[in-house]
């Protein structure tokens, strides 16, 4: 299966900087692409100390941290960028990314929000459109888990509920077998059905009785 696509850093240096925060988002950068993710962290750091405002330096910062899996940290540099600022590129790209280090927290619908906000800034982003995909199908796949170990949890619990089974069921059990052996799946399901009207422990019985029941109403 085709992983989750990180994107890159973002450099637009057309944006007015000043010399110094310039030099330290390029060494960032550098560092970066040599997958010093620490010390790149330091240089976006010093980026940000010239600049507090500047949306390469919080987006960049964010990548260096989301690539040291502190998801959170990333997450809130990420959110910083897309609720600040006027380019809906990097609206789009903020995100995108938090989209992506939400999921690595497996927080699916809140990465599914950060997908579908990435989209309304950039429509046309194939990227982002596979891991809303993606993150919605997790989603699917874990509710459908989580419905599957409800069920089980409901059923032995179930289970646990019903008494042991008495001498009467046992004996409505053997008469209902005859009954059946003679093709009268009708009054089989007749006879269990009543029996468990007066005796809780029937429900040992609950998956025979209901199998009988769809036999006997053909039987009818």
């Amino acid at each position: 299966m085709k992983q989750i696509i990180y994107i890159s850093l973002i450099t637009l240096f057309t944006i007015s900087v000043n010399a110094q925060e310039r030099e330290h988002l390029r060494a960032g950068n550098d560092n970066y692409e040599s997958k010093d993710f620490a010390e790149s962290e330091v240089d976006f750091r010093k980026a940000i100390s010239e600049n507090q405002n500047s949306e390469i330096g919080h987006y960049n910062l964010g990548n260096s941290i989301f690539r040291q899996e502190r998801n959170d940290e990333a997450i809130a540099e990420y959110d910083l960028v897309a609720k600040s600022s006027k380019d809906k590129f990097v609206k789009a790209k903020a995100y995108h990314n938090k989209g992506n280090a939400l999921m690595n927290s497996k927080k699916l619908q809140e990465a599914i929000e950060a997908y579908k906000n990435s989209l309304r800034n950039n429509f046309a982003d194939t990227e982002t459109r596979y891991n809303l995909a993606l993150a919605q199908k997790m989603l699917k796949d874990q509710q459908q888990q989580q419905d599957k170990k409800d069920e089980k949890k409901k059923e032995d619990q179930e289970k646990k509920d019903i008494p042991p089974l008495t001498e009467y069921a046992k004996n409505i059990k053997n008469q209902a077998d005859i009954a059946i052996s003679k093709k009268m799946y009708f009054d089989a399901f007749t006879l269990m059905d009543n029996a468990l009207k007066k005796d809780a422990s029937v429900q040992n019985y609950n998956d025979f009785i209901n199998r009988l029941s769809k036999v006997s109403k053909i039987d009818k």
